[in-house]
């Protein structure tokens, strides 16, 4: 469906309901023909390549449309999914070489992530130890750096955070507690989105995505360079 909808992304039944909607609904009829709801839509050339049917028939006209609007609606929901930025950034990789490259990209991002939490856990702590933050205000932002759970549980947690923290970084008149509360809403964005590439799921900030991305092109430069 690749090649046949020129996209860059490899559909997964198990990206959710309408994913499993689309493969659900597709079949292979005749050998060489792609049906979907029972209706021949496309069909396999020698090459493996599927092309549209030309069939000028109403019924194959309209099971075309129907067949598309499904296969968007996968596509908008394979596009939650971390492997997706591999797709776009290495369209031609195979499914082997997307989910080594994912591994490695998450694996490092959550080790950078470590260290960002015990550098900021650090400063969080010298301040109190200066009278800057009151124990309570040191524990909530130490709370930040290793919060408890589930990833889903994690990221319900850090949101609620956010949402005070900002709050907070927008009444403070200090501006080195502000400096603190800018950088631990920082950290809290990088947990989630740290949560979220645990789920293999797209990271939520936008910075989140392009920190991937520039890892994902890290990754594939170092493969090639070992060649």
């Amino acid at each position: 469906m690749k090649k046949l909808f020129e996209n860059d992304y490899k559909l997964n039944p198990n990206d959710g309901p309408n994913s499993k909607d689309l493969f659900s609904r597709l079949n292979i009829t005749c050998g060489y023909w792609l049906s979907f709801d029972n209706i021949d839509v496309a069909f396999i050339e020698k090459n493996g390549e599927y092309k549209l049917s030309t069939s000028q028939n109403v019924t194959v006209k309209q099971s075309q449309k129907n067949f598309r609007t499904a296969f968007e609606k996968a596509t908008e929901e394979h596009k939650n999914k971390f492997v997706s930025i591999v797709e776009e950034e290495i369209p031609d990789g195979n499914p082997s070489i997307h989910d080594d490259i994912s591994d490695d990209v998450r694996d490092e991002i959550h080790r950078e992530n470590i260290d960002d939490n015990l550098e900021f856990n650090d400063r969080v702590i010298q301040f109190h130890r200066d009278g800057k933050f009151t124990e309570q205000e040191a524990r909530e932002l130490v709370g930040i750096t290793v919060p408890k759970g589930q990833p889903d549980e994690r990221i319900k947690y850090l949101k609620v955070e956010r949402q005070k923290l900002k709050t907070d970084f927008d009444t403070e008149s200090d501006d080195e507690r502000q400096d603190i509360f800018r950088e631990a809403l920082e950290i809290i964005d990088q947990n989630i989105d740290d949560a979220r590439l645990e789920m293999r799921k797209h990271p939520e900030s936008e910075e989140g995505v392009h920190r991937v991305r520039e890892k994902v092109c890290e990754d594939v430069r170092t493969r090639f360079e070992k060649f």
